[in-house]
């Protein structure tokens, strides 16, 4: 068992490690790449309550497309699953800056409910 890492510059950082890529971003786990699809993990008090939303910044959107992300799913820690294609994180009207990096924001209604396990 062993790891690669690769930096991408602007903070982003990739991390090979059986079969699955875990993304970093300013050294923090965001979340991991599996085939098509981009895991991120979200804490509750994360999710920004005035659009009930969840914000991926616009360096890590631009770096799922480059490599072929297609669908994201949102693990928040309170068990609930959302799924989101990327292109909607993209034309999503909603922005913030937050720690000085874009935002885009999908509300959580926009996105599809999975089943808890």
């Amino acid at each position: 068992m062993y790891s690669v890492r690769r930096s991408y510059g602007g903070g982003i950082e990739l991390v090979s490690e059986n079969g699955e890529e875990k993304l970093f971003f300013k050294h923090k786990l965001v979340g991991k790449i599996v085939g098509d699809t981009f895991f991120k993990f979200v804490k509750t008090e994360n999710i920004y309550r005035k659009w009930n939303s969840i914000g991926i910044e616009l360096k890590i959107l631009n770096f799922l497309k480059l490599r072929g992300v297609e669908k994201i799913i949102v693990e928040i820690d309170d068990g609930r699953k959302f799924e989101a294609f990327l292109y909607q994180f993209f034309f999503s009207n909603l922005e913030t800056v937050w720690r000085g990096e874009v935002q885009k924001h999908l509300e959580l209604e926009r996105m599809r409910i999975l089943l808890r396990e």
